[in-house]
């Protein structure tokens, strides 16, 4: 029998199967820079997960709204409603940046 060589995918798996930490994982990976901060990678992960519960939940309630919808106005508004409920927490576009400040005039030269 010859033997043979595992595969790169069970290599891979093995190596990384003994990491219990985001830190340990990344510091792990070949070309990886520095380990990022594992709480705030939580943190960033828990907020994900709770802004998706809150979409099911308002997809939930408007699927119950739209049975009860009789014209396509009502239809619309509701669309409308659910189209600024997922866009109310994103960012504001900001205004354009200022314009920089003009140069002063140069002083008159004395005579």
């Amino acid at each position: 029998r010859i033997a043979r060589a595992k595969p790169a995918h069970t290599r891979q798996r093995a190596r990384t199967a003994s990491h219990k930490t985001m830190a340990a994982i990344t510091a792990s990976i070949p070309g990886a820079t520095e380990p990022e901060d594992e709480a705030a990678v939580r943190a960033e992960a828990m907020a994900i997960v709770a802004q998706a519960k809150r979409d099911i939940t308002l997809r939930e309630e408007g699927r119950k709204e739209i049975k009860t919808a009789s014209t396509k106005d009502d239809i619309q508004a509701l669309i409308n409603k659910r189209i600024a409920q997922s866009f109310a927490d994103r960012p504001k576009p900001t205004d354009a940046p200022p314009k920089p400040a003009a140069a002063p005039a140069p002083a008159p030269a004395p005579a």
